[in-house]
């Protein structure tokens, strides 16, 4: 599983959390056309469409204890940690 970027990514996908949802500030959102309106309502939406179960498990191994730590830390750093099962594994 490496660092658990494939793993994480696709925890992410199967819950529909949008990418950097939890992100504060974007460029566009400097622009002297942005629309603050449309901006709230198309992440309010995004946050909507996310769902908290997953139908099937999403598992990761590897044979590196170290590698283990790491993929978890970033799983629970991503916010998906409860929603992937690591195990060290040959």
């Amino acid at each position: 599983c490496g660092s658990g970027t494939l793993l994480i990514e696709a925890a992410r996908k199967a819950l529909q959390i949008a990418p950097n949802l939890n992100r504060e500030r974007f460029a566009c959102q400097r622009w002297p056309d942005h629309d603050r309106l449309v901006w709230n309502e198309t992440v309010a939406a995004a946050k909507a469409r996310r769902i908290n179960n997953l139908v099937v498990p999403i598992f990761g191994s590897d044979q590196d204890p170290a590698a283990i730590r790491a993929a978890k830390a970033n799983a629970d750093a991503a916010g998906v940690a409860e929603f992937i099962q690591f195990e060290q594994r040959r």
